[in-house]
């Protein structure tokens, strides 16, 4: 019987910096199961050696402030550019497979009040 795992946060982590994964293992418990998905070898990169430990009970890491700012300025700008309504006017050019684009904007240019 195949197992599957397959799981989502509702984080900003989880949907900004994790690679989720679905796998299907298939095969007879010797070859494919947890002991064997999870062991560690000298010499060898294995699942196991992507793994972190966790400690549910260490202290949070404070948010870095700079960094913080950083991330709220760029959503602004993300903000700003969504309500600028920009499109992309891709048309031929006079050679083959070449094209020209043009952007234009639907509301207010950016930096404009």
């Amino acid at each position: 019987m195949p197992a599957y795992s397959a799981l989502i946060h509702a984080t900003a982590h989880a949907l900004q910096h994790n690679v989720e994964f679905m796998v299907e293992l298939v095969g007879r418990k010797s070859l494919c199961g947890v002991e064997q998905f999870l062991r560690q070898a000298k010499g060898e990169t294995n699942f196991a050696d992507l793994l972190k430990s966790y400690d549910v009970n260490a202290p949070p890491v404070p948010a870095d402030a700079t960094a913080q700012q950083l991330v709220d300025l760029l959503q602004a700008v993300k903000r700003a550019i969504d309500a600028a309504a920009p499109r992309l006017i891709v048309t031929p050019a006079d050679e083959t497979d070449l094209f020209d684009l043009r952007l234009e904007w639907g509301a207010r240019h950016i930096g404009e009040g």
